[in-house]
């Protein structure tokens, strides 16, 4: 009997145990912390890919058996984790994340809570950041981060833009920020990124934050985080973007009519005004044979607005994105493919761009994780060959293609380009008042001058970029406190440049081509080791590293000319390669460098960092190649204070916090520490130098081996504020930087056989104030997350080496100048105060010789009476003294 009521007990156990482990449907509505219905949210069983989203009420349904845990997640709300207990039915409310969570934010190597950092640093997560139609991720980024200034610089299409923090620390050495994409320095990184794979971005902007990049962080650093995948179901992103663009407005320009009865009246005025000369009648001036040929040509043959014929009327630009992420059982993916097209506003200029990523990260025990991240890229671009004041300044009676009025005229045939050239020295017929034919001859246009169409059509200018970004990071969690990391890559960059101008285009005749390729390999490996320890109210970390960066450069160009036909164009068809111009380049630079930093923090309300660097760089000649570069930053967290906790209710965010560091900048060319040789044409016999008098060796570089780091002083201090549970934020950072040993272009005597070299001289002070201001404001169903910000610099170049002023010119001969006690980089040239009027008010003000009635009047600055090149003034600077922005 005893033995038959052990077997019952033991098979209804053994029943109930089986049905325990039976799943059921488990039900469950998730609510916003406003009781409203979330639809979207994402619902796991941790640890497996089983995870289903909520519907449009919020409701969802997961077989579970009653004994998992469940991850709830929804981006901008907190992650809520779930152990069940036999539950069938859930309600689930989740909390938004801006509310009683400290944020975590990207730094140099690493990672820290918000309300621990000493910094000046700005976070931006990506909200619709990849809905931006532009081809670029950093033209994205325009107008939403304090002091981070992006300035495009030309209308071409996949040109990057010029970006600055926190003004222009140097003049000569670049000013370009460092740009680390999941911790792996990138030149031009910002390119060739989806915006869509973007997880956040970080902006270091203080020398605390970028002191440990040392010498890479002197101009700020931007930190790029990438999407990772997610133990649950595979997902699928697709987006399609389509946009137009067209030229905000055009120049308003003369008509031939107009510009020809401008030059005369010219003359009028020049003729029935002169100084001196009293009660004279006004004289009938009459065109010239030059603007009679242009008003017969544009009567016959018809006006052309030139820079509606280079225009595209609109431009497009389309962007295709597509997202595939997920994972199991410790290991996730995210793979990204995007392809763009993007038109330039003129004519001849696009873009295409296929972008992909793809990363994986495993687990390959409890202690090692490695992250594996591959991005190859391709970009075809044909860059222009025009630009629109070369439209601007083409007469309109010119037709694109020479007309049958045209034709007869020039000799050309119809349907060819008409270029300025071809109209030169014409006859032509008219029939005077008198009914008599009668003949002139006369010189419409320059010898030299190009139709700009024929350029834009038949000019060809192609490149092609191929990238391929590899890197890996091994994680290997040695004890709970002691973590070592090891990461390295390898960026390759080829990239091919090709031109071909038609014989149609090219003034002389003969058509011209070039070929250049350049390749460039990044190797970098960073082996760090990081100590975290916690005990009561302490709380310390201790980092310290080694890296390791080679970059080897190879340059290749090829000139040819005279070629049999315009069918034709590669350069093996060319007769004629031009020695000077076909050359090749090799390059190679090294960076080692060593690194440390210290965080302490008590009771997570006071602070202290304290960050160095140092940097070996193969720039700088055997004396001088390494420079070291510290940091310290300190804080205090008041609204962590008693006494504020319990008497401030609106404001639970308040930090004060000041730093003060040193960076270094060696962005300069390399070997500028030694004298180089270039091969140049040289005469023989007093003959004309060419390929025939031969090629000889000559300096190109005059080199100074005592040229070392420029170098940037930097003290900020800030605050961090917010209120109602940071649904508003407030930061405000005042800076004051100084950079010293400006590695700048100094003038040499002649005799040396140069120009200048490289020398450590000048000094250049940034001052400013930068606020920013964002929340996360709800109203009902409503959502709205604004965000503001405005950043204000002051400039200006303290010393030159002794010199009291520097000149350079741009690509069109504008001038610039650097003058002591102004700002670093100005436009300089004459003031413009009016046109001259008359010939007397021109006889009885400061003029210059070349002055003529109807002509531009311009300020005598210095006072003596006459206008020469000593009267150029600054005119401006290029960079805005404040700047702002708002969405």
């Amino acid at each position: 009997m005893k033995l038959k009521t052990l077997f019952l007990f033991t098979a209804l156990l053994a029943t109930t145990l089986l049905f325990a482990q039976e799943k059921y449907s488990l039900k469950g509505t998730v609510f916003t912390s406003d009781t409203e219905p979330l639809p979207g949210a994402t619902v796991v069983v941790f640890g497996t890919s089983q995870a289903v989203s909520t519907d449009v009420d919020g409701n969802f349904a997961i077989e579970v058996t009653g004994t998992e845990t469940l991850q709830i997640t929804y981006l901008g709300q907190q992650t809520v984790v779930i152990i069940l207990k036999g539950e069938r039915q859930l309600s689930i409310t989740m909390k938004d994340s801006s509310t009683d969570i400290d944020e975590v934010v990207v730094v140099g190597y690493g990672t820290q809570k918000k309300s621990s950092i000493t910094g000046s640093v700005s976070k931006l997560e990506n909200e619709n950041l990849d809905e931006v139609t532009s081809s670029r991720v950093d033209k994205s980024l325009q107008g939403r981060i304090a002091g981070l200034q992006i300035q495009n610089i030309t209308s071409e299409v996949g040109e990057a833009p010029q970006i600055r923090i926190r003004g222009l620390g140097s003049i000569s050495a670049s000013s370009n920020p460092l740009v680390v994409v999941d911790g792996f320095p990138i030149e031009n990184g910002l390119e060739y990124i989806n915006p869509s794979t973007i997880e956040s971005i970080e902006v270091l902007k203080d020398a605390s934050s970028t002191a440990i990049y040392g010498s890479r962080g002197a101009n700020g650093v931007i930190l790029v985080t990438t999407k990772e995948g997610s133990v649950a179901k595979t997902t699928y992103e697709f987006k399609s973007f389509f946009g137009v663009k067209q030229a905000y407005d055009d120049l308003d320009l003369l008509s031939t009519n107009q510009y020809t009865d401008m030059l005369r009246n010219e003359r009028q005025l020049n003729e029935n005004y002169i100084a001196g000369v009293e009660g004279r009648s006004p004289l009938a001036i009459d065109y010239t044979t030059r603007e009679k040929g242009m008003r017969e040509v544009a009567r016959q043959s018809g006006e052309i607005d030139w820079q509606k014929e280079g225009q595209r009327n609109p431009a497009t630009i389309k962007n295709y994105q597509l997202n595939v992420s997920g994972g199991k059982e410790g290991t996730t993916y995210f793979v990204s493919g995007q392809y763009i097209q993007d038109q330039g506003l003129l004519k001849d200029n696009f873009l295409d761009r296929i972008n992909f990523q793809s990363r994986i990260k495993t687990k390959l025990s409890d202690k090692l994780t490695l992250d594996v991240n591959i991005r190859p890229s391709y970009s075809k671009r044909r860059r222009s060959s025009v630009s629109f004041t070369d439209f601007a300044r083409t007469y309109g009676f010119l037709p694109v293609r020479h007309t049958e009025y045209t034709s007869a005229l020039t000799g050309y045939p119809v349907g060819s380009y008409a270029h300025g050239r071809h109209f030169n020295n014409l006859t032509f017929d008219y029939v005077d008042e008198f009914g008599v034919q009668q003949n002139y001859t006369a010189s419409l246009w320059g010898t030299n001058n190009n139709n700009p169409m024929s350029r834009l059509e038949s000019d060809q200018r192609y490149q092609h970029d191929y990238r391929v970004l590899s890197n890996y990071a091994l994680d290997w969690r040695i004890t709970k406190n002691l973590r070592f990391r090891t990461s390295g890559g390898v960026n390759m960059d080829y990239s091919n440049y090709e031109r071909f101008r038609s014989s149609e285009a090219e003034f002389t005749g003969q058509a011209i081509a070039e070929d250049n390729s350049t390749m460039q390999t990044r190797l970098l490996t960073e082996n760090t080791l990081t100590y975290t320890y916690k005990k009561g109210d302490h709380d310390l970390e201790a980092l310290g590293g080694i890296t390791y960066q080679k970059t080897n450069f190879k340059y290749i160009g090829i000139y040819g000319t005279q070629f049999p036909s315009d069918y034709i164009s590669t350069i093996n068809a060319a007769n004629l390669i031009d020695a000077q111009q076909t050359f090749t380049r090799k390059e190679q630079d090294n960076l080692l460098s060593f690194l440390g930093r210290i965080n302490y923090a008590y009771k997570n309300r006071y602070l202290l960092s304290i960050a160095a660097r140092a940097d070996g760089s193969s720039v700088f000649g055997p004396e001088n190649k390494y420079g070291f570069f510290p940091s310290v930053s300190a804080g205090w967290n008041v609204s962590e204070e008693d006494f504020w906790k319990n008497n401030v209710q609106f404001m639970n965010r308040f930090k004060v916090r000041t730093s003060f560091g040193v960076t270094g900048n060696n962005n300069i060319p390399n070997y500028s520490f030694t004298n180089l040789l270039y091969s140049n044409n040289y005469s023989l016999g007093g003959g004309a130098g060419s390929v025939t008098s031969g090629l000889g060796e000559t300096g190109t570089v005059l080199g100074n081996p005592a040229i070392s780091w420029e170098q940037t002083y930097e003290y900020d201090t800030g605050t961090d504020l917010g209120f109602f549970g940071n649904k508003l934020n407030v930061t405000v950072d005042y800076y004051y930087s100084v950079t010293d040993k400006l590695l700048l272009q100094q003038n040499v005597s002649y005799i040396t056989g140069h120009n200048q070299f490289f020398n450590n001289i000048g000094k250049i002070q940034n001052k400013g104030i930068e606020a920013e201001i964002s929340g996360n404001l709800k109203f009902g169903a409503l959502t709205w997350k604004p965000s503001f910000n405005i950043a204000a610099n002051q400039n200006k170049l303290v010393s030159l080496g002794g010199e009291a002023q520097f000149i350079s010119q741009g690509e069109r001969s504008e001038e610039y100048i650097a003058r002591v006690g102004e700002q670093a980089i100005q436009f300089y040239g004459y003031k413009m105060t009016g046109v001259w009027q008359t010939a007397e008010e021109l006889a009885n003000n400061p003029h210059s010789s070349d002055d003529a009635v109807g002509g531009i009047r311009v300020a005598d600055m210095n006072g003596d009476g006459i206008i020469t090149a000593d009267d150029r003034s600054t005119l401006g600077s290029p960079f805005p003294d404040s700047t702002w922005g708002f969405y």
